[in-house]
């Protein structure tokens, strides 16, 4: 049985986490990740704390050891997994890439008004230090410099190779955007 791989991609606060989390593969959330490692006083990540805090990215190289380390010790019962937030510039689509780690992409459109709006919740429920008005400004603006870009790029790798390419419109309710995920992949 081969394993569903996907990416999740899009403005923070588009709700790739939140749908992750509804399908029945192991959800691979680097914040998640990265706020576990500094919960834990990882030493790897431990350096980058007060950089993360204030919205910007984690650097490619440590980036690139979580993920290989999470798809190494999957659950053995696992179908798969979606690497969420794992792939913000293009040397990090060209990592995962590389090294076969997706299959398709779920680009989760959704406008900067709705996404702002969503993230605010997120801050007054879990108080998470990334979802300050300030460290969202600066996620706002790397997306733009360095996601964006990258979302093109992964657009057009789906044209020269087998990669499997999907928009989702993320504005639409929990509910819309679970089905119509669902729909693709057929669960």
């Amino acid at each position: 049985m081969s394993l569903t791989r996907l990416l999740f991609i899009g403005l923070p606060g588009a709700g790739k986490g939140t749908q992750a989390k509804l399908l029945d593969l192991t959800h691979i959330s680097t914040g998640d990740v990265i706020r576990n490692a500094f919960a834990n006083k990882d030493t790897l990540l431990l350096p980058y704390q007060e950089s993360i805090n204030k919205g910007e990215l984690l650097p490619d190289e440590p980036l690139f050891k979580l993920i290989e380390q999470h798809i190494q010790n999957l659950p053995l019962n696992s179908k798969g997994y979606i690497l969420d937030g794992a792939v913000r510039t293009i040397p990090q689509a060209e990592f995962v890439l590389n090294q076969e780690l997706i299959d398709a992409v779920f680009e989760f459109r959704c406008s900067e008004k709705e996404a702002i709006r969503r993230i605010g919740l997120r801050r007054e429920k879990e108080h998470r230090k990334e979802d300050s008005p300030e460290a969202v400004k600066i996620r706002l603006k790397e997306y733009y410099e360095k996601t964006s870009p990258t979302i093109s790029f992964l657009m057009l790798q789906h044209y020269h190779s087998s990669l499997r390419y999907f928009t989702i419109d993320a504005d639409k309710s929990i509910e819309e955007v679970h089905k119509e995920i669902s729909n693709i992949l057929k669960v």
